[in-house]
């Protein structure tokens, strides 16, 4: 540095010095002019505590840092008190703790300048209190002229906080103490985990912790705690919260306490709205008198909302005796009230002697209360410790559910719970979702006694619990499965028109009213039985179930289930059960992972049940189920999972049916000295494995297994297995593993596709003998038959019925054609799949009409069959009509006529259809003479008929009717299979409907009586029918959906089409 500059830094230093600096001593006296000129860039950092002589007057933005120091006014005067710490009126100021800003304590005052208080804000001013900031009142011992007096004033339009910080009433001696903090004009108010206390007295009323009679938006309050000053004489504690009328407030969380005096002070004293959530609201204590209520509504409150919250009557202070108790809530005019999962107690009474009151959960003051509007949701009601058979919800008088006998209407959902005390003098409307009330400890709570009464028209009885509803519908639409439903009252107008799936109907009417047009007596019962056991019936088979589970030991037990349905999963927990659905009903069980079951009994039967998993979820894993039988069951997959996985010895499947499963069957029985699985008469399809058995016996006969990857034996050297009569198609591997094969029997199987058998371990020498097994009409190869110890190779069945005369000769399938003119039956034996050609047979005086197949279908001469089964066919012939005497013979080409059908009368109701289709070329008799009205049609020859209207030649192809089928396909009129088959009136309309480009319409169909015969995928197209005219019900208003069509009924439904 050069050493010019030294005396530049030294004038510097010398200017510094001299100016003056407000730099605090540990404590300072000042003026609030003073205080203020601390302010640097906004903001004053305390440095010490300071004494206010004037008030600190704010008119702009400022930040107070109290920095753990107090701030309070000079209180040397015993004569005034007059100084007003920090008055605000415009600007924003925010005071930042920790830190004390205080009134101080006087002994006496003799008078009192305004304002009163400690904080004043006014005008357009926000303040801001946080961070551990204490704002007291201050204590005065005596004075005789003071009046109200506020710890903070805020009577602006701007929004006072206050964040993590305390504010306390000014205690005082023999006047009405002061309000924490009172708030008016249009001031917004956000209060976050602060701690809010009324001021105390020793003689007159304590102050509120908050009071809100401001017309500005609603208090926040969160988290925090607001409890009312203490009065130790006659005079009464302050609130908790006070809102005044029209001012609303909401409160999350937190504690609201009413302070302790002769009487108690309120929780809340609600003029205006509140709405409650999460928060603890308790009544004050009493020293001598009336403990305070919990909640209080004035008769000018209009909207109260208590949400998870407690609400608990005052209690007699500690030490002392009062001859009553607080109540929870005390409603005073016209409230809304809306409580939802809460808890209203009344307070405790500690008298040892006389009759003790016990405080009520709710008390109706006055007959003003009567218009209030009360709903209970999930609620508790509680009187006090002593009830002394007082009422949890009472009235004076002349109030609701008081003696006058005007009883408290109240609306309660959810659960309402009487813990103690007696329900009395009150009507209860339940609400839609219904209502179940509860009585615990010593509560008395019976609907019909003591002038209490739910105003429900039905009631719904499940498991011990009774739930109310305002309507029997209500009732019957909510009621679940084992449920039983009294209907009490059906509405004006109301109806019921059926009872759902395993729901009891009592009519407790009085009168006879019908369900779903069945008549129900009074007192009468109507239910849709679902299952049952011997002569007993249960509406739902959980019901069922849990009777069989229950019933005595060593008995044997038939749940037969009666009614077709979607079941929820079992699980049976005793022996010598039998679960059954009979050939006519069909009962389904989905399993998933939220839906499972089990079978933990020894000997139980399954019997016709289907079991779906939709997501790979076992049906029956592991349990104590040894000796299980399962007969004629389903289980359908998802592709992935296990049908049954059984670690018990004993397992027999007969008749089942195994689709889409990673596993259909896992036997592993463990240690088990004997264990048998046996699979008899059952199908697996699309199964990864089929079956994977660890059993000592195994028993595999007369199966079909087809796409699956394995089918494993593996029960070891001393294992027993058969396996015949089987038929596998693309089963994968078949392998005995670590067996002694010389036990295995395999033989009369069909081994066909990608199929092979296959041993592995097999070292003491034995083989596996495959002769006597049917591998597609060949020896097998060497991709059938893999590893050295399979032998027998070369012996082989050539049919798959492997019967002892099959060995390479036999021809399974009889063909028998019955000519029925005058020769005889042709009789022929045919090899599977192998095909003939119908024969053109002739009779004098007939026309042939085709052949008529044993398995219903039509066929024409020269036709070609495949056979695959035994089959008749019978010659179906149409008389010639007589010449009578004198007329001419026909030539041997006769000329048709305009109108050639004999069998068609000018009288018949489809004469002019047939005439119009003949003469349109869209049908053809079945021969020259004959259009045969009667008989049926195949879908060929409707293909054939749409496919002409639509100008196709339909002549020539491989077959009469190939150039139809294959415009049939392209057009989505049909997808071209079973050309023989006969068509139904519903598909004869679809096509119809698909023809026509499958157009929206709707069709009022009630009129008809088999309305619920239509299958899904025709119902549009049956609409369309009905709304054009297409097709007409017959006499008895039937539509005959599933009818075969009669080429009569098809010729009149093609002209009302083409008509269109």
């Amino acid at each position: 540095m050069k050493k010019r500059f030294l005396p530049v830094l030294l004038v510097m230093f010398i200017i510094a010095a001299m100016i003056p600096t407000f730099a605090l001593a540990d404590s300072s006296e000042m003026s609030g002019t003073e205080f203020l000129a601390l302010e640097k860039n906004g903001v004053i950092n305390m440095t010490g505590n300071v004494t206010l002589t004037s008030s600190a007057v704010i008119r702009g933005d400022l930040i107070i840092r109290l920095n753990g120091y107090t701030l309070s006014r000079d209180t040397s005067n015993s004569n005034s008190l007059g100084v007003l710490l920090l008055d605000i009126s415009s600007g924003s100021v925010t005071i930042v703790g920790p830190g004390t800003i205080t009134g101080g304590e006087y002994r006496k005052i003799r008078y009192f300048m305004m304002p009163k208080g400690v904080v004043a804000v006014a005008g357009s001013a926000s303040l801001t209190i946080k961070d551990g900031a204490v704002i007291s009142g201050g204590k005065i011992e005596s004075n005789s002229t003071i009046g109200d007096f506020n710890t903070i004033n805020f009577s602006g339009s701007g929004t006072l906080t206050i964040e993590n910080s305390t504010v306390t009433g000014l205690n005082y001696a023999d006047r009405e103490a002061g309000t924490a903090v009172y708030v008016s004009g249009e001031a917004k108010v956000v209060v976050t985990d602060s701690t809010l206390t009324g001021g105390s007295s020793t003689s007159n009323a304590a102050g509120n912790a908050l009071e809100l009679r401001t017309s500005g938006e609603a208090a926040v309050i969160t988290n925090s705690t607001l409890t009312g000053g203490a009065s130790s004489q006659s005079r009464s504690g302050g609130d908790g919260l006070y809102i005044s009328s029209d001012v609303s407030a909401v409160v999350n969380g937190g504690a609201l306490t009413g302070g302790q005096g002769n009487s108690g002070g309120k929780g809340v004293n609600v003029s205006g709205n509140v709405t409650l959530t999460g928060v603890t609201v308790t009544g004050g204590a009493s020293t001598n008198s009336t403990p305070g209520v919990g909640v209080c509504c004035t008769s000018t409150a209009k909207n109260v909302i208590i949400t998870g919250s407690t609400v608990t009557g005052g209690s007699p202070a500690e030490g002392t005796t009062t001859n009553s108790a607080g109540r929870g809530m005390a409603i005073y005019g016209p409230v809304t009230l809306t409580v939802e999962s809460s808890t209203i107690q009344g307070g405790n009474n500690n008298r040892t002697s006389g009759d003790p009151i016990g405080g009520n959960a709710i008390l109706f003051y006055n007959e003003n209360s009567k218009g209030a509007n009360i709903t209970l949701t999930d609620t508790t009601l509680g009187v006090g410790n002593e009830p002394a058979g007082d009422a949890a919800i009472t009235g004076n008088s002349n109030a609701p559910a008081g003696s006058g006998g005007l009883p408290a209407n109240i609306t309660a959902g959810g659960t309402l719970t009487v813990d103690s005390g007696v329900m009395k003098n009150t009507t209860i409307t339940p609400a839609d979702d219904g209502l179940v009330i509860v009585a615990e400890n010593d509560a008395a709570v019976e609907v019909g006694e003591n002038n209490l009464t739910v105003a429900s028209k039905g009631t719904v009885e499940s498991e011990g619990q009774t739930t109310y509803y305002p309507t029997a519908t209500l009732a019957v639409s909510n009621a679940k499965p084992g449920s039983t439903v009294t209907i009490q009252e059906l509405g004006e107008g109301e109806s019921l028109e059926s009872v759902p799936n395993g729901i009891i109907l009592k009519n407790g009417t009085g009168e006879t009213i019908t369900v779903g047009g069945q008549e129900v007596e009074p007192d009468g019962v109507l239910a849709d039985w679902v299952a049952k056991i011997g002569n007993e019936q249960y509406v739902s088979l959980e019901a069922a179930i849990d009777a069989a589970n229950k019933t005595a030991a060593g008995s044997v037990v038939v749940v037969e289930i009666i009614k077709s349905g979607n079941y929820d999963m079992f699980t049976i927990t005793r022996a010598n059960v039998t679960i059954r659905a009979p050939e006519d009903v069909t009962a389904t069980f989905t399993v998933s992972e939220t839906n499972t079951g089990n079978v933990n009994g020894e000997n139980v039967t399954l019997e016709g049940l289907n079991f779906v998993s939709t997501d790979g979820t076992t049906i029956f894993s592991s349990g104590n189920c040894d000796g299980l039988t399962l007969n004629g069951c389903t289980f359908t997959g998802s592709g992935t999972g296990t049908a049954l996985y059984i670690h018990k010895p004993n397992i027999t499947i007969t008749g089942c049916t195994f689709k889409d499963f990673g596993i259909a069957v896992y036997s592993q029985p463990g240690t088990a000295a004997t264990s048998n699985i046996k699979v008899t008469g059952s199908t697996i399809t699309d199964c990864g494995i089929a079956i994977c058995s660890y059993a000592k016996s195994n028993v595999f006969t007369g199966n079909t297994v087809t796409g699956s990857d394995e089918l494993s034996f593996a029960g070891g050297a001393d294992a027993v297995t058969t396996v015949t009569g089987n038929a596998f198609t693309d089963a994968g591997k078949i392998w005995f593993y670590g067996a002694d094969l010389g036990n295995v029997t395999f033989e009369k199987n069909k081994v066909l596709g990608d199929t092979y058998v296959t041993t592995v371990e097999a070292e003491d020498g034995t083989t596996l003998n495959v002769d006597r097994n049917y591998w597609g009409g060949s020896a097998p190869s060497e991709t059938q038959v893999v590893g050295e110890n399979v032998t027998g190779k070369d012996v082989y069945y050539v049919v798959p019925e492997m019967n002892e005369s099959d060995l390479n000769t036999y021809a399974p399938y009889t063909v028998v054609l019955v000519y029925g003119n005058g020769m005889s039956n042709g009789v022929k034996n045919y090899k599977p799949n192998e095909q003939f050609i119908l024969p053109a047979p002739s009779k004098v005086g007939y026309i042939f009409m085709g052949w008529k197949c044993s398995d219903g279908h039509t066929y024409q001469a020269n036709e070609t069959v495949t056979v695959e089964k035994d089959m008749t066919f019978t010659a179906v012939w149409s008389a010639l009509p007589d010449i009578e005497p004198g007329q001419p013979s026909q030539p041997d080409e006769p000329e048709t006529p305009d109108f050639p059908f004999t069998d068609v009368s000018v009288n018949a109701w489809y004469y002019e259809a047939v005439k119009y289709v003949y003469e349109n070329g869209i049908m053809n008799g079945m021969d020259r003479y004959s259009f045969q009205p009667n008989g049926t049609l195949t879908r060929a020859m409707i293909w054939t008929m749409l496919a002409r209207l639509d100008g196709v030649d339909t002549e020539g192809g491989n077959s009469w009717y190939a150039k139809a089928q294959e415009w049939a396909t392209a057009t989505g009129v049909s997808d071209g299979e079973n050309p023989t088959g006969e068509v139904t009136r519903e598909q004869l309309i679809t096509m119809l409907w698909r023809y026509a480009g499958s157009p929206t319409y709707t069709a009022d169909l009630s009129g008809y009586v088999d309305t619920a015969d239509i299958s899904s995928w025709a119902e549009q197209a049956m609409c369309w029918a009905v709304a054009t005219g297409v097709i007409e019900g017959d006499e008895n208003a039937a539509l005959t959906p599933k009818a075969d069509t009669t080429r009569a009924q098809a010729a009149a439904m093609l002209m009302r089409f083409i008509e269109l």
